[in-house]
């Protein structure tokens, strides 16, 4: 099965480009593979693992060295899947977090949509992880 969209990719200057975006599921016996493709200006940038998050994470650091990021949920700071919504799905959605506050079903998005607010910082890999880590300290150390 293969999955195909549009989608905007950021520069570190703020310059936006279109590209297109390939969710492809491919099944064998004992072995599923979600893949993530990215095509943008002639190159592709694709990534395949056991769930769209983390594939798409794989592709993510491709394109960071180049200064570029998708603009979709999935590439904002405060944005994370659970280890739940992991384990029990493909990894599409996430949580929009809000320090000291429980994550809620409504709070769930799909990863590969546009951002609903124009506020909302695009982060790299390693800022999303850590913002994940200070919310996960916030619902305790209140």
């Amino acid at each position: 099965m293969m999955e195909e969209m549009e989608t905007e990719m950021v520069s570190a200057d703020g310059k936006v480009e279109n590209g297109r975006l390939f969710l492809i599921e491919e099944s064998s016996p004992g072995d599923d593979q979600l893949t993530v493709a990215m095509e943008m200006g002639g190159e592709r940038y694709e990534a395949s693992a056991e769930t769209y998050f983390e594939a798409f994470v794989m592709v993510r650091r491709q394109l960071e060295p180049l200064g570029l990021f998708p603009r979709c949920n999935g590439t904002l700071i405060n944005v994370y899947p659970s280890p739940m919504s992991l384990s029990m799905g493909d990894g599409r959605k996430a949580y929009r977090l809000t320090m000291g506050k429980q994550a809620l079903m409504k709070d769930l998005v799909d990863i590969f949509d546009m951002p609903e607010e124009t506020e909302g910082e695009l982060a790299t890999v390693q800022n999303q992880a850590e913002f994940y880590e200070r919310w996960i300290s916030s619902l305790s150390g209140r």
